[in-house]
Formats: structure tokens, sequence, C-alpha cells
């Protein structure tokens, strides 16, 4: 079979700059085949995508990739060194991965490499470098730099300044934990890094797209509006965001709309109203000062963005109290994830495929260690697993709330009874 290739993406949405990753990973092996391993509904950086996973799974297939898988939203949502971990998790457990290929600022291998050598040492685990993180954390700094702080302090040098220089580029310190993960695993996917693109009149940023998008006005207004976007998206990702502008084309169809962390306000509001303060450190990445501050300010809950930004401290980014809110709505508990991750649990779940990759499904299905749910009635084998039972109900319940929130008029469909993209 044709050497795979494996890219670690949400697509939020799919953009110049995504496509041409794709294209450079065509030119370099033309005969490679392309899955990519996407966020599902929920990202990373904390708020819903805005546009739903089917949607974007057909944007990259239209773009060249022949294969869409999910990540698990457990994994999702998590900080970066959890992100990785999920994600390099399942793709081990594909049995078909010969490469993984990610962008990055620095675009050199090597450098990143030492550093997630470095970084996977022991120091990281000494209990002096736990408290030095702590000194600067409690200073004022937010992790990033902490951590940063922390490397540059207990091992000075030209090369740990290098390291700390990698590090404060975001893609960077992405790359690097994926590297770490496949280290920690004992994988036997080779990286390949790409230095992303420079933005231009043709590459503009997934979170510039979504302010683009997020201010675009009313329903009504949204389709001349988003025009504009024509030049920075592929056509196939920017036909899927014209599909939702929330305006009905058939009376009798489904009205889509943009997905924004505001739409979560309201149910934002009553969980913490029905939520015993006290429990909130149960849930996910909430430590106890954190804790301490959404109490506090909970009276004040106006909206999610703005509740977000009130909580925000010094040391606490903005970034990680979104994904603590996003995980206290969909009742994540912390003990859940670390006995998932303990257990390295993941499943396949496919979004959508080239009808020329079928192949690579078949064999998926002979290597993988994990279930693939191609289908509803894969489902129910998967529900019968004790170890992976509360992983998919998880996505089930970040799914339909997600729905509720996209979807305006028509039918909404159940997650297990979607079925995946087929681009022919």
């Amino acid at each position: 079979m044709s050497r795979v290739t494996a890219i670690i993406a949400e697509f939020n949405p799919f953009h110049n700059g995504h496509a041409d990753l794709l294209n450079e990973l065509r030119a370099k092996d033309p005969d490679a085949r392309i899955i990519v391993l996407m966020s599902g509904n929920f990202v990373q950086r904390g708020e819903p995508a805005v546009m739903d996973k089917h949607r974007r799974a057909r944007a990259a297939l239209s773009a060249g990739a022949d294969l869409v898988l999910e990540l698990p939203v457990l994994y999702s949502i998590a900080p970066a060194e959890l992100y990785a971990r999920g994600a390099i998790h399942t793709l081990n457990a594909l049995g078909i991965v010969d490469r993984i290929a990610f962008g990055s600022e620095s675009g050199d291998l090597a450098a990143l490499q030492y550093a997630a050598d470095e970084l996977s040492g022991s120091q990281t685990q000494d209990p002096v470098f736990h408290d030095t993180m702590t000194s600067f954390l409690r200073s004022g700094m937010t992790y990033p730099k902490a951590f940063s702080a922390s490397v540059r302090s207990l091992s000075p040098g030209k090369a740990r300044e290098d390291i700390v220089r990698l590090m404060e580029d975001p893609n960077n310190l992405l790359g690097i934990e994926y590297l770490k993960s496949l280290r920690q695993t004992d994988s036997r996917i080779e990286p390949l890094t790409i230095r992303r693109s420079p933005q231009s009149d043709r590459i503009l940023s997934a979170s510039e797209i979504r302010k683009v998008i997020h201010d675009a006005g009313l329903p009504e207004e949204r389709k001349g509006l988003l025009s504009q976007l024509s030049s920075v998206m592929p056509e196939g990702s920017f036909r899927e965001l014209q599909a939702i502008t929330g305006v009905p084309d058939d009376p009798d169809g489904i009205v889509e709309r943009p997905v924004f962390s505001d739409d979560l306000s309201g149910i934002l509001s009553y969980c913490l109203t029905m939520s015993d303060p006290d429990g909130y450190v149960d849930f996910g990445d909430i430590n106890e000062d954190l804790a301490n501050r959404i109490e506090n300010c909970r009276s004040q809950c106006h909206g999610f963005d703005q509740f977000a930004a009130l909580v925000k401290t010094k040391s606490i980014t903005l970034a990680r109290v979104r994904r603590c809110l996003i995980q206290l709505i969909l009742g994540l508990k912390r003990d859940l994830r670390e006995e998932m991750l303990d257990h390295r649990a993941t499943v396949i779940r496919v979004l959508g495929f080239r009808g020329a990759a079928r192949e690579l499904l078949k064999q998926i299905g002979v290597h993988a260690s994990v279930p693939m749910i191609l289908r509803g009635t894969d489902y129910r084998k998967v529900l019968e697993d004790n170890d992976l039972r509360p992983l998919v109900r998880l996505d089930f319940k970040a799914n339909a709330l997600y729905d509720q929130l996209a979807i305006l008029s028509g039918e909404r469909v159940a997650e297990a009874a979607k079925p995946p993209v087929i681009m022919e």
C-alpha cells in the first residue's frame, strides 16, 4: 500500500494555508495517502467550531485529503500536552500511519526534536522544576511563559535559550508536544514539519476568518459580506461557509448558522447557577485558584466571552479559562479524562473519505487496535465496551449540544445516524 501521512488539525475553518500544506505533501510524495485527524465540534482554544465537523471534513476532502477522522472531544478540548497525547494515541491505534506532518513557525525538525527530547527528560518531572513553575505562576506569569522561564532558570545556556525561543510560537509548541508523545509511546510514526505560510493577500489566519464571519451581521446580510473571504478559502470550503449563513435557501430543508462561543452563554449561566462551587475542581483543568475565580465572578456572568475575560488572570490564560468552561458545560470530570488517558482510550470515527481511498478503510479494519465507527450500527459494539462507553457518550453529548446551536430549523439527526461524507 502507498505511504500514509497523517495531519492533526482543526480546520476551523479550512483555508488556503491548510490547502497549501496538503499540496506540499502531495508534491513531496504524490502517491501518499493523506489522513486528517480533525477536532470535532469543539476545539482546543475552548470554543465551538464555527462550522460543523462534517462540513469541515468535506472541505478537506475537496482540497485533497483522502480520509478524515474525528479526534474525540475528550482530547480536542484538552491542554496542548493532552491534546497531542490523545491525537498520537489515535494515530498509533490506526496501525497504518507512516508519517505525521505538522506546520510550525520554525520549519526546523532537528531543533524541534531536540527541544522535545530535552523536555521529555527527568528535569520537567523534578520537584524543583515544579516549585519554580509555581513561583513564576504566582508572580503573574501565564503558564507558557512560566514554563519557558523555568526551563531557562534551571538550565541556562544557548541550547536552552533556543528551546525557549521555539516555545514562544504556538505551532512550534504544539509540534514539540507531538514529538514528545511520539517518543513517549515508542511510536513507529516518523515526523515531518513544514514551515507555515506567511500571511498574504491569499493567506488569512483561521482566527481572522472567524472574526470576519462573526462580524458579518444579520443572516440576510451575511452572504454578501462574506464574499470577501472567497479569496482566502478554497472553493469547497467557501461553498460550505455560504451554506450556513442562516438564510433558508430551501424552505423544507435544514437551516444552519455559524456557531460562536457566546452562543453557549445561556447554558453556561445555567451550569454556573446549578453547580456546587465546591465541585468545580472535579472538572477538567479547574484547580482551586480557578474554581475560586469562577465562584467569585459567577454572579457577573452576562455572556461566555465576557465571563471568560472576567475570570482570566495574569497567571491563568484566556484559552485555559475557555477550555475549563467548556469542560464544565459538558460535565467532563478530571478523573474520567485521566482514566481514559491511562488506558489510551480512543475510537476511529470516520467523518468522510474519498471513494478512491476505500482501501485505507480496509487496511485500518485489518490493523487497527481500537474499534472503527463507519456507520451507526458500529456504535453498538463500542457502547458495550466499559472502557470506551464514557468516551463515546461524551462525544454524543457534545455533538447534540452543537446541533442545538447550529441548526435553526429542520430535523436534527442523532450522532449515531449521521453517515460519513463520501466524495467520489
